[in-house]
């Protein structure tokens, strides 16, 4: 069956997984025809536990997301999907999308879904689509969607903004230990995952980390755990699993959950706003033009790019009110 004739509802998406990969092909590749159907899609969402892993490239995220995806299917029975961001290219805008390769034996249970997404350039270990990704997901039934994002550094942190849970792993080898727990990735965390228990270092690492907390409180944690993992003889997965659904329990009771939902659609929507405000922008073709031509300014030095942008602004807010 040729993609073009897969239907896409609510229905479809629950039942065919290419139905549901082709609906995130849609909403990734901003396709007009998922218009219709997201609209009526976004109504049935808001019933999945969504966890957010990040940390370095190297510390494990992915291998250690396909040991806790067994644990869940063996222990709990649940439904899993898997949204894993990768890095695109700054020069030709293409991923290798290589995070499914580390979960293909789990990606072959039925009740288990891997979607790889690039960022395509996007800051903060995210892409643009990720939040509009994940709705699908919760959509087409999903008991958990794991969101892994761009490992990268302290910078990627828009997955505070998405997640109901955050998992920070941290791996032994990655150099100077303080280094990697400056301000950033270490205020993110509800759970510390120390992943390569089984590599020296790892309790200097536990030091490290426990010191680093002493010096400031995490942004939306007044308590991380601290957890030893290890991929290779499954330590502290179970453990792990545990303390992510005791985490899910106690923000739904004490309302935290609905909190962070709420700002996360606020960040959504705002993202969105924005992003096709620019849009606008560039559709215009006397405001391209002005832009053009405000840049060339800026090369010779005529203009700052502080000046150049207010009179784009002017002009575009003129333009505006002639719409």
């Amino acid at each position: 069956m040729k993609k073009s004739t897969l239907k896409i509802d609510l229905q479809s998406i629950q039942t065919d997984k290419r139905v549901l990969g082709r609906a995130l092909s849609l909403i990734e590749n901003e396709d007009a025809a998922a218009s219709p159907w997201y609209e009526s899609l976004y109504k049935s969402t808001g019933k999945a536990r969504i966890w957010g892993f990040t940390g370095a490239p190297g510390a494990g995220k992915s291998s250690l997301i396909n040991v806790l995806i067994k644990e869940i299917r063996n222990n709990l029975n649940l439904s899993v999907a898997i949204l894993a961001i990768d890095p695109s290219s700054p020069y030709t805008g293409g991923a290798i999308l290589g995070d499914r390769t580390r979960m293909y034996e789990s990606g072959n249970d039925e009740k288990v879904f891997i979607r790889s997404s690039a960022s395509r350039g996007k800051l903060g270990g995210l892409s643009s689509k990720t939040p509009e990704m994940i709705h699908v997901l919760d959509a087409a039934g999903f008991d958990i969607i794991i969101v892994e994002t761009v490992g990268v550094g302290q910078g990627e942190l828009d997955i505070m903004r998405i997640a109901d849970v955050i998992t920070v792993v941290l791996s032994p080898h990655n150099g100077d230990s303080l280094q990697t727990l400056k301000a950033g990735i270490i205020e993110v965390a509800d759970i510390f995952a120390l992943n390569k228990s089984d590599l020296s270092g790892i309790n200097n690492l536990e030091k490290d980390l426990k010191f680093g907390l002493s010096l400031g409180s995490s942004l939306i944690s007044e308590n991380p755990e601290i957890i030893k993992t290890s991929t290779v003889s499954t330590e502290g997965v179970a453990d792990l699993l545990s303390k992510l659904n005791k985490k899910s329990e106690q923000l739904s009771s004490n309302g935290e959950q609905v909190r962070r939902r709420h700002a996360a659609l606020s960040f959504e929507f705002d993202y969105l706003a924005r992003d096709m405000t620019y849009q606008i922008l560039e559709d215009l073709q006397d405001l391209k033009d002005l832009k053009k031509n405000l840049n060339q300014k800026i090369k010779l030095r005529e203009v700052s790019p502080r000046e150049a942008s207010s009179e784009l602004l002017t002009a575009f807010k003129s333009k505006l009110k002639l719409i």
